[in-house]
């Protein structure tokens, strides 16, 4: 491979992989879409002992299932590599295989809000106004965190000081 083409190469490989990082939720990541968070807030959330058995099992099926999910999004990333490293790179199978892993994307921030609806299912009405001053107390989980926004793919921005 001539100097001027693996140099092509190397930048079109940072770029596509940048591009799947920047992609990537911001901050630490529990495998369980924050939901393990809510154990944290136990005593101020006022749980039974019913709703944190029905969260701890939410968790552990989250946690599993985001594994399998996160392993073939690695895979997906491999093959993207792969592609890239051809001497004679098929434009359109590296485009697909982009496909493939921003859709497994997808599928993990899809696999968050669900998880983060059925801890709302099990939470009483006056559990979720408290959990929800007390993720704006935090701070970074409240509805005006931008990076919480962006990982769900929308929201506002904050305003200027």
């Amino acid at each position: 491979m001539t100097g001027t083409r693996w140099t092509t190469v190397m930048l079109l490989t940072i770029l596509i992989l940048s591009a799947v990082a920047f992609a990537q939720p911001k901050g630490r990541d529990m495998g369980d879409g924050g939901i393990g968070r809510i154990g944290m807030l136990a005593d101020k959330l006022d749980l039974t002992d019913d709703q944190l058995d029905q969260i701890e099992n939410l968790r552990y099926d989250m946690q599993k299932r985001n594994i399998d999910i996160k392993a073939n999004l690695e895979k997906a990333r491999l093959e993207v590599r792969k592609l890239m490293k051809q001497d004679e790179m098929d434009r359109k199978k590296i485009l697909a295989q982009v496909e493939v892993a921003n859709g497994i994307e997808g599928d993990l921030k899809l696999a968050r809000v669900e998880g983060m609806l059925d801890v709302n299912d099990i939470l009483t009405e006056k559990q979720r106004k408290k959990l929800e001053e007390e993720r704006r107390k935090i701070g970074g989980m409240g509805d005006n965190d931008p990076h919480r926004m962006d990982r769900m793919g929308g929201g506002r921005e904050r305003p200027m000081k």
